[in-house]
């Protein structure tokens, strides 16, 4: 499970993740509502998430990855020091969606519909 989620970590750094879609890229679904949490540095995120990830695998349903993502829309340095980072957690349906918002130790939750995830086969 720890390579799905470091894979997808690397997805939401990668694609933006900050709620928006980006040039052109479409964004998946996300949680209906904005955090009470505001965001926190990359690495009270991250600390926050190797912490908690057993807890937030069987807390949601359907969970397909977790990672690291940007919550507030909002210039940010690439020290990763800026307060602006919260756990995306990716799930397979829309159902699994909590309606309000979430947090763990202060570090805000967002979720997106991505579907399921699968490995290609090696080439």
């Amino acid at each position: 499970m720890q390579r799905r989620t470091v894979l997808l970590a690397g997805c939401a750094l990668v694609a933006g993740c900050s709620g928006g879609g980006e040039a052109g890229i479409p964004s998946p679904a996300t949680s209906p509502s904005a955090s009470v949490a505001r965001g926190v540095t990359y690495r009270r995120a991250k600390e926050t998430l190797h912490r908690n990830q057993a807890a937030l695998w069987d807390r949601y349903p359907d969970v397909q990855g977790m990672g690291i993502t940007a919550v507030e829309d909002r210039p940010r340095s690439p020290s990763g020091t800026d307060e602006v980072y919260g756990i995306v957690v990716y799930l397979v349906d829309a159902g699994a969606v909590p309606a309000g918002p979430e947090e763990v130790d202060g570090v805000p939750l967002r979720f997106r519909v991505w579907g399921p995830v699968s490995a290609l086969p090696a080439e």
